[in-house]
């Protein structure tokens, strides 16, 4: 009796490997096909914006479009940032003198900026009005990471009694601005 219990969850055992370690394997190349896509979009974003220098509402929905086909939710951070050189002057009894010398400013724009200028809440009359602008030498950065875990991460976690899921599909992009919107 106890030989045919052992047989019995040998079998059982055999069934779900031969199961579960090809859906694994499934799964986890599906995700790196989709890091892979991830990927891809975050470049052909950044590198279209830093060519245009500006990034147009179409350029974002596109991304976000192709991003959505994966059948997963992303949080999508861009960052713009922005130098100038300022000259420094010092304060003297007949008033400012030129130093010689320029400090470095940067302003950094997130997401929440840009999109506001993408998609403002009054009506604006053209659509060359929406588009956020950069200038040459100014930089992009545009990072994407998956909110949720994958269905890899999911039955790793299921057949591990693992805590967590895997990471997540994280892509960066950007760099220097290279023309500017005419």
């Amino acid at each position: 009796m106890e030989e045919a219990l052992w047989k019995l969850a040998g079998f059982l055992l055999a069934a779900v490997l031969v199961i579960a370690v090809p859906t694994m394997s499934l799964l986890e190349r599906q995700d790196d096909v989709t890091r892979a896509l991830v990927q891809a979009e975050a470049n052909r974003f950044a590198d279209t914006a830093r060519d245009m220098g500006a990034i147009s509402p179409a350029l974002y929905e596109r991304l976000q479009d192709r991003l959505r086909a994966t059948g997963m939710l992303y949080d999508i951070r861009i960052r713009h940032e922005s130098h100038a050189w300022i000259p420094v002057y010092t304060t003297t009894a007949t008033g400012l003198t030129d130093t010689g010398t320029f400090d470095m400013s940067a302003v950094t724009e997130g997401e929440t900026q840009i999109l506001s200028v993408l998609y403002p809440s009054e009506a604006v009359p053209s659509p060359a009005e929406r588009l956020y602008r950069m200038h040459a030498g100014d930089l992009l950065f545009v990072e994407i990471a998956s909110r949720g875990e994958t269905l890899a991460g999911a039955w790793r976690r299921m057949f591990l009694s693992g805590n967590g899921g895997g990471m997540a599909i994280m892509a960066r992009a950007g760099g220097m601005v290279r023309n500017e919107a005419d």
